[in-house]
């Protein structure tokens, strides 16, 4: 009967000890998953502050022409276009599908024609990049 309930105890002591092994080691790996987040974070401010755009916009004859220069040392993603219009009392963002979703490597340049339907509306572009950072242009 002694070595019954002393094997039984032993299985018990072995069970709390894995469990608290099997503890300590998911507690490590969420640990991990953590600091590989805020390191994936740390480095897309790090770029985000390495990223330069050069926007520029004139009228020509055939609409606004947008000129898009990577000024930066990193390849870049143009994640939207957007023409402010003045429409009345407020100021109106309109996407443009034209040139959305274009990478840019380092001193690559793009030129953009938008002919829009009332010219005498549109007081700026905007430029949004992958980083989150946006460029803006009067027009």
């Amino acid at each position: 009967m002694k070595a019954q309930s002393s094997v039984i105890v032993m299985i018990a002591v072995m069970a709390i000890f894995f469990l608290a092994l099997s503890s300590i080691v998911y507690v490590q790996m969420i640990m991990g998953t953590i600091t590989n987040e805020y390191k994936s974070i740390y480095q897309i401010d790090v770029l985000k502050g390495r990223e330069s755009l050069l926007v520029t916009v004139y009228q020509s004859e055939q609409g606004y022409v947008l000129t898009i220069v990577n000024n930066g040392p990193i390849q870049t993603r143009i994640t939207g276009i957007f023409a402010v219009c003045n429409s009345g009392n407020y100021l109106m963002k309109c996407p443009l599908n034209n040139g959305a979703d274009q990478t840019l490597s380092p001193q690559q340049s793009i030129v953009l024609t938008y002919n829009p339907p009332n010219p005498t509306n549109v007081e700026a572009y905007i430029v949004v990049t992958m980083y989150g950072n946006v460029y803006y242009a009067a027009t």
